[in-house]
């Protein structure tokens, strides 16, 4: 194979983990105006919450899910993001997965991200603080009554 047409596949996956998180930073934003507009907080998950792009909520949440994986590798393995950008961006793809509300993204997202961040993270307080705010997490998505009402 010629040396032009051979595909990096590290800048492939920074190329859309970016456009992940730009995409779901502007889904949010719709979701956040729609809120503020009084639309019914029923209709801010699912397919309510990927229409504008008319994607399949469990497709979007696959690929966010991937997103945040290749993020944790990028910060937690090879130091190539700040802080501030690994936080801000796990943030914006952890709240796209909440939003499509995906029962079986979420449950196994939850075990294979633990378990990522258990073989990535060497320090000891640090595995825990993650484990704690991950739990955290799960306790308030736990608690939404919109997923509950899909769970059952």
């Amino acid at each position: 194979m010629d040396n032009k047409k051979r595909i990096n596949l590290n800048k492939l996956l920074q190329v859309f983990l970016i456009s992940n998180i730009i995409a779901t930073f502007i889904l949010l934003s719709f979701n956040l105006y729609n809120f503020l507009k009084g639309v019914n907080t029923d209709q801010l998950f699912f397919h309510d919450f990927t229409r504008l792009y008319d994607q399949h909520p469990v497709y979007y949440s696959l690929n966010l899910a991937l997103s945040c994986f290749f993020l944790n590798e990028l910060y937690l393995k090879k130091k190539k993001v700040s802080l501030v950008v690994f936080i801000a961006s796990s943030i914006i793809l952890f709240l796209g997965i909440f939003f499509c509300a995906s029962k079986i993204i979420i449950s196994v997202f939850i075990i294979l991200y633990i378990i990522q961040l258990l073989l990535l993270v060497k320090k000891m307080k640090f595995k825990l603080m993650f484990l704690f705010l991950f739990a955290f997490s799960i306790i308030f998505s736990a608690n939404n009554t919109y997923i509950k009402e899909v769970w059952r």
